[in-house]
């Protein structure tokens, strides 16, 4: 089973999508130990707000989600509340099973 995780950010004023890669390398080897294995970054402008996206590929889903939820993750999501504004943030996760099924759970706020 395939899944995926794609995070919708707005950036702060002032911020770019360097700022987000640069939070990224520091926090890729803890993002990767809770099943990511690779990622797409895009940009996009919405209603005035400069929008990054970033889509995880995740090897468990329901492993990414119980770790995801572990105190140490404040260590993870405080420094990039700096570079996006977490208020505006949402996600998607996207499950392909091995029947060739799409599942797509979809959590826009």
């Amino acid at each position: 089973m395939q899944s995926f995780i794609t995070y919708r950010y707005v950036l702060k004023p002032g911020k770019s999508r360097g700022d987000y890669m640069n939070w990224l390398n520091i926090n890729w080897s803890e993002l990767q130990k809770l099943g990511a294995t690779s990622y797409q970054l895009w940009n996009s402008t919405q209603d005035g707000e400069r929008v990054l996206f970033c889509k995880y590929t995740i090897n468990n889903i329901r492993h990414w989600v119980r770790q995801s939820s572990r105190p140490v993750m404040k260590d993870i999501i405080d420094p990039l509340a700096d570079c996006v504004d977490i208020e505006k943030s949402s996600l998607k996760i996207t499950v392909i099973a091995d029947t060739l099924d799409h599942t797509d759970y979809s959590f826009y706020s």
